[in-house]
């Protein structure tokens, strides 16, 4: 028996022995650089007081499958300067890595990088002066050092054991590290794909949408926190895309200064408010059909004639980044036209002779943990001076206080020609976290969702309760901006930047990738809920606009075109950007094919108008 066990283990030993050469041959090369590799996400998670990461072993994994690899050309190489001159360079880029957690207090990031290209020296300096202590670089130096010297004392151990002992020790764990560099290489595969993807947004609808390895969590936090290879390849390209259309979209926009714009009429004589959500998913809303009331003051505001609801709109995008650019740049998906090619309508309407505010809870500068491609076009700093007469210059953690900060800093003095953009932070994930616990707005538990779904546990049903919760609280800070312009002539847009994902369907929370119901991930991840509310002195100003809009409201419609709406509200339709035929409120308007996925879905043609009420039946 032990002799046919022998000679069945004997090939696999063979087999094991083969491809653990590199974990033999150069086994302290192979543990420095997986330390290295892990070191500072390690830190990312002690500086930040984080639970362990759920994929931290998926971090080692990738690490050690990248050391497996450089292993690998050590023994092809054969000169001993190779081993030496990779560890240098891996080591001092987790130096690097490392040293930026601790002084930072998050992982290094296209935005880091962003701010560094965009850094003069003297703020470099002073950057140094206040992050860069000897204290926090012997911190860094000295957990590598300390994890490399633990990994040293056991692998020399483990070579003074006794032969026997040995090749059974080296049997066994030959075979659980080739495991665990397959279970590294399967991830390697999965974030090699963002090299073949089409340009920025191919590579940001990638990162956006739920990890396959790692289910739960967006590749953007898997690979943006990762370990140190997927996290500087990630911020790398991202910052490299980054560059190749920026450029055009700032080319672009000087060509609307060097425009002649003529002053808007419609400035002298009415306010026009663009508030911009985030996550609200459209069959959330009772107004849309859901159940419970999730939206008091929009259905008040609706029933008293003030309130358009549109039926038939969606983003181009199911992430911010993506959906705002296109929004609030004048392009055209359907028609092919990047959203690096258009003008900015903020801008646009500034040269015509509208007070532009920024009022956002989300991106501000200097921030790291923001998108830096909404950063780089809305607080892009060629449009100071020129573009916003005053822009909020810090976040708060709920819209409401937000909204309440804006009154304080900036009270609305009753004036007109204004041109107001908010962006809330809405339901976004974690929506237990988007309003105050306790308060007026906490009302829903798991026991009051009044509909019930096959894969429903009391926990996911508490999710769900905790986004009609945030879903309320958006309502009422919606609300008390609409109060602030009610007593002007003014009229307000909201809609969401994209919807999200919360049970409605499967059994799944937060954006993901489309499964096999294409058509139902995309209503729920793309369709929005879009409104127009108009005072009453507006409605008696501009009837004939607000006759435009009650015509239009189940027209189809997608967010790359609100800018020509907006502009068609300022009374700018004189001006070359302004194309009616893309404008949802003119009676030119042209629908063209809605294309969302980088272009590669035509929504109408996947998906027809539904009751609002079946999905909640």
């Amino acid at each position: 028996m032990n002799e046919l066990l022998n000679k069945t283990l004997r090939p696999v030993a063979r087999l094991i022995s083969a491809l653990t050469l590199p974990l033999r041959r150069y086994g302290v090369f192979v543990a420095v650089i997986t330390l290295a590799g892990i070191v500072p996400v390690t830190l990312n998670i002690c500086v930040n007081h984080l639970m362990l990461r759920k994929i931290f072993m998926l971090d080692v994994c990738q690490a050690l499958a990248v050391a497996y690899l450089l292993g690998w050309i050590c023994v092809a190489a054969r000169r001993r300067w190779v081993p030496v001159a990779l560890a240098s360079v891996v080591i001092l880029a987790s130096l690097a890595a490392s040293m930026f957690v601790v002084m930072a207090g998050r992982p290094l990031s296209t935005e880091t990088l962003m701010l560094v290209v965009q850094t003069d020296a003297r703020e470099a300096q002073s950057f140094m002066h206040q992050f860069v202590t000897p204290g926090r670089i012997i911190s860094a130096v000295g957990l590598l050092l300390l994890m490399t010297a633990a990994v040293w004392w056991v692998w020399r151990s483990a070579m003074r054991a006794e032969e026997p002992k040995r090749g059974h020790c080296q049997f066994v764990a030959g075979g659980v590290l080739l495991c665990m560099v397959a279970v590294g290489a399967v991830r390697l595969a999965d974030f090699c794909r963002m090299f073949r993807l089409d340009g920025l947004s191919g590579f940001e609808e990638w990162y956006s949408q739920q990890s396959p390895v790692a289910p739960g969590l967006y590749r953007l936090e898997e690979y943006r926190n990762g370990d140190l290879l997927t996290n500087m390849l990630f911020v790398w390209w991202g910052l490299h895309l980054n560059t190749e259309e920026l450029p055009q979209w700032e080319k672009t926009q000087r060509e609307v200064l060097a425009s002649h714009i003529s002053r808007s009429a419609e400035a002298d004589s009415v306010n026009v408010v663009v508030i911009i959500g985030e996550s609200f998913i459209k069959r959330h809303s009772n107004i849309y059909g859901y159940p419970l009331v999730t939206n008091p003051r929009l259905t008040a505001e609706r029933d008293s004639g003030r309130l358009a609801v549109f039926t038939n709109y969606i983003s181009p995008a199911n992430f911010t980044a993506a959906s705002l650019r296109n929004l609030l740049d004048l392009n055209d998906l359907a028609r092919g036209e990047s959203w690096a090619s258009g003008a900015y309508f903020p801008l646009v309407a500034a040269r015509g002779g509208w007070r532009v505010h920024l009022y956002d809870n989300q991106v501000t500068v200097p921030k790291f943990l923001v998108d830096v491609q909404l950063a780089a076009v809305m607080r892009n700093p060629m449009l100071d001076g020129v573009c916003y007469e005053w822009v909020t210059d810090s976040l708060d953690r709920y819209d409401g206080d937000f909204e309440a900060r804006v009154n304080r800093e900036h009270p609305f003095d009753g004036s007109v020609g204004n041109l107001d953009i908010y962006h809330l932070y809405g339901q976004h994930f974690d929506p237990a976290d988007r309003y105050p616990a306790g308060g007026a707005h906490d009302r829903w538990t798991a026991d009051s969702l009044p509909y019930d779904r096959p894969w429903f546990t009391p926990a996911k049903r508490q999710v769900v309760a905790e986004y009609d919760n945030a879903t309320l609280y958006n309502d009422s800070v919606v609300g008390a901006i609409i109060d602030r312009y009610r007593d002007t002539p003014a009229v307000v847009i909201y809609f969401s930047d994209h919807g999200e994902e919360m049970f409605d369907a499967s059994d799944c929370n937060v954006r993901n990738e489309p499964s096999g119901d294409l058509r139902g991930w995309l209503e729920r991840q793309f369709e929005i809920p879009f409104f127009i509310w108009a005072s009453d002195s507006y409605r008696a100003m501009r009837p004939a606009r607000w006759a435009g809009v009650l015509d239009a409201v189940d027209r189809p419609g997608m967010l790359d075109n609100v800018g020509q709406a907006v502009l068609g509200l300022c009374g700018m339709d004189s001006v070359r950007y302004y194309r009616p035929d893309r404008d949802i409120l003119s009676p030119a308007y042209r629908p063209a094919d809605r294309v969302t996925l980088g272009r590669r879905v035509n929504y109408d043609s996947l998906v027809a108008p539904r009751s609002p009420h079946k999905s909640h039946k």
